[in-house]
């Protein structure tokens, strides 16, 4: 029986604080009815050493994330060190994403300046 009083209750407050006139639907406001849902993204998290002895396991870590429709979100804080076949996998990742790809944290300062001195820093991170 509490139920049913609560049910009322609350039925009541509904129809006395948002009264309809009999026989129209309730419009949904513009605000709600025009809500897109934030995207996707996928978490990419790369750590330690990026070497050739990797490179098919992150070829298809890149790939599986690149099958997806969402955002790319590339975590690289936790990289010491990459060689040219990780190089070779980020930038080919960097072109096929596209505005896709968001870099959501660079590498530690000294594989930047690695990156940089071999001229490679605008060919990972350019755009990002």
């Amino acid at each position: 029986m509490t139920h049913e009083l609560v049910s009322a209750a609350v039925e009541a407050a509904s129809e006395e604080s948002f009264p309809l006139p009999a026989g129209e639907a309730e419009e949904i406001p513009a605000s709600r009815a025009d809500f897109v849902p934030p995207p996707q993204a996928v978490e990419i998290h790369l750590h330690g050493a990026l070497e050739i002895s990797r490179a098919a396991g992150l070829k298809a870590e890149l790939l599986a994330a690149l099958a997806t429709p969402d955002l790319l979100h590339l975590h690289l804080e936790a990289v010491t060190d990459l060689d040219v076949t990780a190089v070779q996998l980020l930038a080919a990742l960097r072109q096929a994403a596209g505005e896709r790809l968001r870099l959501v944290s660079r590498p530690p300062a000294e594989l930047l300046a690695a990156l940089s001195a071999a001229g490679l820093d605008g060919l990972l991170l350019q755009g990002l």
